[in-house]
């Protein structure tokens, strides 16, 4: 079954929702710091709602599991190869910010490894079928993280 990371990414904010409201834990921060969480998380959805708009110039899909027409190596993604998901492990960083749960914090690693595991592992190989050298190329060069 296809899930694609928007899912993951607000099952993992549920998830960091449920331990801040169900186990209480320690707390990081307290307001109003904690609007500072808010903040990341919108920069974080703005960087994505902008990358979108890099896909649709180069005439190709965001999609993760529909094939390339473009390879992106420009902006964002002469730094990193996956800046959407990076966004997004911001984004989950504001919401534990905002939360000010530590437990939250946990929730993280977990969504960092079923997105490699579940999302960027097929994206790389559609990738590299689809453009083959250029695609290794760009592998090598740039980190997939940061």
């Amino acid at each position: 079954m296809k899930i694609y990371p928007p899912v993951y990414l607000l099952i993992a904010a549920l998830m960091m929702a449920g331990l801040h409201y169900y186990v209480p834990g320690p707390r990081f921060i307290e307001p109003p710091l904690t609007y500072i969480g808010c903040g990341v998380f919108a920069l974080g959805l703005v960087v994505v709602i902008l990358m979108k708009r890099s896909f649709d110039k180069a005439d190709t899909t965001i999609m993760p599991y529909e094939e390339s027409t473009a390879l992106l190596t420009g902006g964002l993604y002469a730094f990193s190869r996956n800046p959407i998901y990076v966004c997004m492990v911001a984004g989950l960083a504001g919401v534990a910010v905002a939360f000010g749960s530590l437990l939250g914090v946990i929730v993280i690693p977990f969504f960092i490894w079923i997105i490699h595991a579940r999302v960027i592992a097929i994206e790389e190989a559609m990738l590299e079928d689809a453009f083959g050298d250029d695609y290794l190329a760009y592998k090598a060069r740039v980190r997939r993280w940061l």
